[in-house]
């Protein structure tokens, strides 16, 4: 049959150099080639436009490119080799064959059916599910095979490879000792054994020059993360964190049970004896105990102040009683002879007992009367009062008119009443009047439902702290920590003046079987 068309594009697409099903670039062009010439459509090599990526997310280069001339007009129809060739993913593909459909483009399917009524789109729908279903089994099937190989006593990643003391051997797919290298890493743990401090040890390597594995200077957290390294004895452990997919769509790495670890053996090759990785446990346990306890209750302030020059955390350091003092963490002494003293921050470090005894005489007064945070907290949701409802209720009205005016559009061009580029003009508008509308319309009934709360928010607070109030006096640092915790105090300050607020949200709820 004759169509007057202006173009045809076809668009082949694998996941990588070697496709799963066979189905190579240049077999699913020829297919669509063929099946364009039994339609009366004309495809010319140039405009076959092939695409090596993964189908699970929808921006793609040679898409991207193919919907700018579909959306300019330049061609009329479009032939891939099935469904999830175009999307894995079922939505994502509804999204791209209805946009098509917008701009007129007729979608030919090689294997599927290429009808765009409700029920095609339908059978496509459901064909993208279980290709989007398939792939997240392939994924499983990975991981799968990963955790077995693991189980058999080898790495299956290359990973770590930035382990200081190590190079990664590619050959044997292991890691073989950095002999200059492993004699800092022998010296960091004889050092800390006989009694150095991880800040003594971080200061003296900077002295001397020495680079860290990634270039930057040496510090505690560093060394802490050496010390506690099992690679150093030959003990390595796959399978510690694992990807998770949130609610929104995307991926985050979070921490997996020990129990769950898989050990490996012979990965990384022995630089350190047990014996004394063992004696380097022990101190770290008897250092970090000691800092979790005596001295985290020694120091209030860490983890709520920071600094009024750079915003970094203000941290205790010096001795008991009148020495104790809060320093601002971009003043590091074991920073390099070499370090940009630009970037250190001016601050001066701060007597901790006048800190930590002007923020708890605040809190006190805060906490007997409540008034000052509920108000705080109500102007921060506040929107102009009534008048939100007003609002929102207009905005749902202009929502509903531009969805009617998108399908009276419609209607006059699928009766041949409007011409293509008027439409695409005019539903351009109204795509992004409409975006416009609905983020102000969410953020509003958001802001309403925030508003809504703060009353019962208001109230619960108010609850919380005449609860607590009888038994301020009486709370240590583990509880003053507590309560400053729950009304969100955060404290800037600087040598002789400060600044507190205490951000709570409308969500507050306190623990009832707290001690604060």
């Amino acid at each position: 049959m004759s169509k007057n068309r202006k173009r045809a594009l076809g668009y082949p697409r694998v996941s990588g150099a070697v496709q799963e099903d066979g189905t190579s670039l240049d077999t699913q062009a020829a297919e669509m080639m063929k099946l364009a010439n039994a339609m009366g459509y004309q495809i010319d090599p140039e405009d076959i436009l092939p695409e090596v990526r993964t189908g699970v997310h929808l921006f793609r280069p040679q898409l991207d490119k193919i919907r700018g001339m579909a959306a300019a007009g330049e061609i009329d129809a479009l032939f891939v080799y099935t469904t999830d060739r175009l999307s894995r993913d079922p939505v994502d593909l509804l999204v791209l064959l209805r946009e098509f459909k917008v701009h007129g483009v007729e979608v030919y399917f090689v294997q599927d059916p290429s009808d765009n009524s409700p029920e095609g789109e339908l059978v496509k729908f459901v064909l993208g599910f279980s290709a989007g279903r398939e792939h997240a089994m392939i994924r499983e099937r990975t991981m799968r095979g990963k955790r077995a190989v693991a189980r058999g006593g080898r790495m299956p990643v290359g990973s770590p490879h930035g382990t200081y003391g190590y190079d990664y051997d590619r050959t044997a797919k292991k890691l073989s000792v950095n002999e200059e290298e492993a004699e800092v890493v022998e010296r960091i743990f004889r050092l800390y054994v006989e009694g150095w401090s991880m800040f003594r040890v971080a200061k003296k390597l900077n002295v001397e020059g020495i680079p860290s594995k990634s270039g930057v200077f040496w510090s505690v957290t560093v060394l802490r993360g050496m010390l506690s390294n099992t690679s150093y004895i030959g003990i390595d452990y796959y399978g510690k964190t694992k990807l998770v997919r949130g609610v929104d769509g995307k991926y985050k790495q979070v921490d997996v049970p020990r129990e769950e670890w898989i050990e490996i053996r012979e990965y990384s090759p022995v630089i350190i004896s047990e014996a004394m990785f063992q004696k380097a446990q022990e101190r770290l346990e008897i250092t970090q105990g000691r800092y979790r306890g005596k001295n985290a209750r020694r120091y209030l302030m860490t983890g709520i102040a920071v600094c009024g020059f750079c915003g970094r955390p203000v941290s205790g350091t010096g001795g008991s009683g009148k020495y104790r003092y809060y320093r601002c963490n971009g003043r590091r002494a074991e920073h390099p002879p070499n370090f940009d003293e630009a970037a250190r921050c001016p601050s001066e470090r701060i007597n901790a007992a006048w800190l930590e005894e002007q923020v708890w005489f605040r809190i006190v007064a805060m906490v007997r009367d409540p008034s000052g945070i509920i108000t705080d907290l109500e102007l921060n949701f506040q929107t102009g009062g009534g008048e939100i409802g007003k609002e929102i209720n207009g905005l749902r009205s202009e929502v509903r008119k531009a969805e009617q005016e998108e399908v009276r559009l419609l209607g006059l061009y699928r009766r041949g009443t409007v011409r293509v580029e008027l439409l695409e003009a005019e539903m351009g508008k109204l795509s992004a009047t409409l975006e416009g509308l609905r983020r102000r319309l969410a953020a509003l009934e958001e802001q309403r439902l925030k508003e809504e709360s703060v009353v019962a928010a208001g109230e619960r607070i108010r609850d919380y702290c005449l609860r607590v109030s009888v038994s301020l006096e009486g709370l240590d640092a583990d509880g003053k920590k507590a309560l400053m915790s729950r009304l969100g105090v955060k404290v800037v300050v600087v040598k002789g003046d400060l600044m507190i607020t205490a951000e709570i949200d409308p969500g507050f709820v306190a623990n009832e079987g707290s001690s604060a």
